[in-house]
């Protein structure tokens, strides 16, 4: 069982009650990064010396399900022993809801989907205020309670400091249909074109991002099925992998998921949140590819859907909500 569904029950709890705080925690046996002291092989002139030495272990990891009041639902991952590594799961739709909120702007939201707003461009101005500094005030706040404590003394004798980088970035488009059927036609196409000729040159046209010569790499296509019975095709490569899949009957998804900015020419600190959400320009070059003609817009939020002539008997004009 998940754990996000597992916790779920005590979720919807803070959400009724308007509760904000620690709602659930997780122990984990896991591995994790830490140093292994050791006594030198030969005496010296300190007797307390130590050798300390990088390595990976198991040891406990604790899982706090935090219900932050201004980034909404996140997970923080503390580890047990030093350096106490710390992970946090953040979701930016999650402070997308909680700014709307707060603006009292109507709008409806399916799992992390926002399906229709009273305001667009209120959706976009809260997307854009999700900047690093938000993000490393509510993070400070958290580690600071949450985390390990030092005494005075031992804050006086080392230079503490935190130092917050992303782990894994995700790049989405959704193509809506208005039928299910297009959809499923549109997938065994992509499947099979994509097992027998994905390439990271066709991969790169997907999001047009240009990749490097360490973001290539030996390629592994697969197609397996999720819980609910949708099909899902993956391409994993070296540090990332591409996803397609059916969402809410009527969306087609591609994700794009990396585990090393540095494929992207990017820098992992905070500070540089801006320009990794900037990074993949509009561009839907792959299904360009597939027979048959599609109507297409661009996916900025900021952008608002007019009325078009149809294209394709199955595809017709997008409504404007």
């Amino acid at each position: 069982m998940r754990k996000e569904d597992y916790v779920l029950s005590h979720f919807r709890r803070m959400v009724k009650k308007n509760a904000y705080g620690v709602y659930f925690i997780f122990k984990s046996m896991e591995q994790g990064a830490t140093f292994r002291s050791s006594v030198p092989k030969y005496p010296t002139q300190d007797p307390n010396h130590r050798i300390l030495a990088h390595q990976r272990s198991r040891f406990t990891h604790y899982y706090f399900y935090v219900r932050d009041q201004v980034l909404g639902p996140m997970v923080i991952r503390v580890a047990s022993f030093f350096p106490f590594q710390t992970t946090y799961y953040l979701n930016g739709h999650s402070f997308m809801e909680q700014e709307l909120n707060r603006c009292k702007i109507g709008f409806r939201k399916n799992d992390n989907a926002f399906l229709a707003a009273d305001s667009v461009e209120h959706v976009q101005a809260a997307a854009d205020r999700l900047t690093a500094d938000v993000i490393r005030k509510q993070l400070d706040y958290w580690t600071l309670i949450l985390g390990p404590k030092f005494s005075k003394r031992e804050r006086g004798a080392m230079n503490l400091s935190r130092f917050y980088a992303l782990n894994q970035i995700e790049y989405c488009r959704n193509f809506i249909f208005k039928r299910h059927f297009p959809i499923h036609k549109v997938f065994e196409r992509s499947c099979e074109w994509g097992l027998w000729r994905m390439t990271a040159h066709k991969i790169s046209e997907i999001f047009g991002v240009r990749l490097t010569r360490k973001f290539r790499g030996k390629l592994s296509t697969v197609i397996d099925q999720i819980e609910h019975g949708h099909h899902v095709f993956r391409a994993y490569w070296k540090n990332a992998f591409l996803k397609q899949y059916e969402k809410f009957s009527t969306f087609l998804r591609n994700e794009l998921c990396s585990n090393n900015l540095n494929d992207f020419g990017l820098k992992k600190g905070l500070d540089h949140l801006q320009a990794v959400r900037g990074e993949v320009p509009n561009r839907h070059g792959s299904l360009r590819h597939l027979p048959g003609s599609r109507a297409q817009r661009p996916c900025g939020l900021s952008v608002v859907a007019t009325h078009r002539p149809t294209h394709h008997y199955r595809v017709g004009s997008l409504p404007r909500h």
